[in-house]
């Protein structure tokens, strides 16, 4: 959306593109592992989920699944940790609940 401000501006001859609506989130859930492992997410960055849907697996360090980690809320997921070696108790995944209207 840089070339928005450019257009804005005048550098470019084209015109401004509206913005969407902007989606306002209640609050942000941090699913956890219980185990540690290495951590493979099952869904990318602004996909939609739901609630019991899963999201990633741990497995040990011989590639053994230890856990299925599944979506505590209704959301869209908004980060991934990217780094796959993880502790018991960390997060891995930032989920963002939509504002109710």
């Amino acid at each position: 959306m840089a070339k928005n401000a450019m257009y804005f501006l005048k550098m470019l001859p084209e015109k401004p593109k509206p913005h969407p609506e902007p989606i306002i989130y209640e609050t942000i859930k941090y699913p956890k592992s219980s185990k540690t492992g290495f951590f493979k997410a099952s869904v990318v960055i602004g996909e939609k989920v739901s609630t019991g849907q899963e999201i990633g697996t741990v497995t040990d360090y011989f590639g053994n699944l230890v856990e299925t980690l599944t979506s505590p809320v209704d959301g869209t997921v908004m980060m991934v940790n990217q780094m796959p070696a993880i502790k018991d108790d960390q997060s891995v995944m930032a989920i963002g609940v939509e504002k109710s209207e």
